[in-house]
């Protein structure tokens, strides 16, 4: 690398850690009060590398690499279980590598470029945080809060408790300080990267980073969104795996996108309305495909009944931990057809004690606020196709008259019960995904 680039990389990385940095020999000494770190020059000359890389939208990209900022909702339990470490995943079919990690060195770069070149007051996402807790925000502008981040670090912590906290913390570079000091002040922000043996187009890049976000989010009890500014989110409590490394395999098909944008809506949104509404608009999306000319209510009953198995959709039923909504079923007893029932798809007895509720609550209760009517168990696709579009039609429709049925926001029975029905909408949603 040219002595000028050094130059500029070497100020742009004062400007990102606000501290001033010395050269001696083949070594960085970036020094400060009690704090001092000794980077070699051979690091400096791979960093480097992220100008070959393009910054785009909140992602980075280049023909073998691919970068994408991500937003993570589910409990945060579940999160640092997860995410606690990087999680790799490599396509042995296809040579490319996924992973979930805090953003890289590259990506923070920049991103911080791309922010002081905006010159707007808006923080982009990644720096978003306050940094430091009861400490002003310098001057209040949009590229202060990553300065204010390495203010308090220094001021705070020396290097010793920063190497102690890097001690506990797996899969770190050795002979790359700089790296994981930068990229480890980031740990609590995600990213998805891809990374290709052979040369892909930025639209090929997009369309593995959303089959992957789905093959996620189906198996697991988080949702990974891509671009949504952050919305305060409850998933559905689908019984699913409790570590990420249970997950063995990557998608094995590249998912409709129109399909996963729904899908990836319903689960940024936190109301209950526009949650329901982009499931179903997964189902609307075959009507005319399939079932041209004919009337809406038997349009979701006939797709429904083309892409769902029925064995698999009960059997997803009982994966449902219906103890979180504090309803009055409490199974402790099965009836014969209950017991044959579960026999036959093969549950297991702690799903069968935990998470026969929400199987009962449909086929026994009816959405009062829609009118319709419990799940018949021996026509259940039919019957369940009339629950959901009578859902949708209250939640839509505004018209006047006595005897229609409308969802009322303001009433919390209405949300609850709607809140209700959304486990059952997901489910039928992914199965048309993963159809498709």
């Amino acid at each position: 690398m040219e002595n000028k680039n050094n130059i500029e990389l070497i100020s742009l990385l004062e400007k990102l850690l606000d501290i001033e940095i010395s050269q001696i020999d083949n070594e960085l000494i970036l020094e400060e009060k009690n704090f001092k770190l000794s980077v070699f020059m051979s690091e400096l000359e791979e960093i480097s590398e992220f100008s070959n890389l393009c910054y785009k939208d909140k992602y980075i990209y280049n023909k073998n690499y691919f970068e994408e900022l991500l937003h993570v909702y589910g409990h945060s339990y579940y999160i640092r279980e997860y995410f606690s470490e990087p999680f790799k995943i490599y396509d042995e079919n296809k040579f490319i590598k996924y992973e979930i990690s805090q953003p890289s060195l590259e990506y923070i770069l920049l991103s911080y470029i791309k922010m002081l070149e905006m010159k707007t007051p808006f923080v982009p996402s990644l720096f978003s945080k306050k940094f430091c807790k009861g400490r002003e925000v310098l001057n209040g502008t949009y590229s202060s809060y990553i300065v204010a981040k390495f203010k308090c670090l220094k001021t705070h912590k020396t290097l010793e408790s920063y190497e102690k906290i890097l001690s506990n913390y797996e899969n770190l570079e050795v002979d790359k300080p700089l790296r994981n000091f930068i990229e480890f002040q980031f740990n609590e922000i995600k990213t998805l990267k891809i990374i290709s043996n052979k040369k892909i187009t930025n639209s090929e890049f997009h369309d593995l980073a959303d089959s992957f976000r789905f093959w996620i989010n189906y198996h697991t009890q988080i949702a990974l969104i891509r671009r949504f500014d952050y919305i305060e989110n409850s998933l559905e409590s689908i019984k699913r795996i409790n570590k990420i490394e249970e997950i063995e395999s990557v998608p094995q098909k590249l998912y409709n996108k129109e399909l996963l944008l729904y899908y990836e809506l319903a689960l940024s949104f936190d109301d209950p309305v526009f949650r329901f509404l982009s499931f179903y608009h997964i189902l609307e999306y075959f009507f005319d495909k399939y079932a041209k000319g004919k009337r809406e209510n038997e349009q979701i009953k006939i797709v429904m009944k083309k892409f769902l198995n029925e064995k698999l959709l009960k059997k997803n039923i009982f994966k449902l931990d219906f103890s979180s909504y504090n309803h009055k079923f409490t199974t402790n007893k099965f009836n014969s057809t209950e017991n044959k029932l579960l026999n036959e798809l093969d549950v297991n007895d702690e799903l069968k004690f935990s998470y026969l509720d929400y199987y009962k609550y449909l086929t026994t209760e009816k959405v009062n606020f829609a009118n319709a009517d419990p799940l018949d168990a021996n026509n259940f696709i039919h019957s369940l196709g009339n629950r959901i579009y009578a859902v949708r039609n209250a939640i839509v429709h505004r018209k006047e008259g006595k005897n229609r049925y409308k969802y009322k926001n303001y009433k919390k029975e209405d949300k609850e019960e709607l809140k209700l029905e959304l486990p059952i909408i997901r489910i039928v949603a992914e199965q048309f995904i993963n159809q498709v």
